[in-house]
């Protein structure tokens, strides 16, 4: 993304595609790590 020289300007094509990604519904989402693990686990 261009969104240090640019700002939000920069930042405009990178933010639709996030958007896009979201309202596709589609996710491969997997924690590193178990939610119910301790944070000391977690680190």
């Amino acid at each position: 993304s261009k969104g240090w020289a640019e700002g939000g300007n920069g930042t405009a094509e990178l933010a639709r595609a996030v958007v896009a990604e979201i309202e596709s519904g589609k996710s491969n989402f997997k924690p590193l790590y178990d939610w119910a693990s301790p944070v000391k686990e977690k680190i």
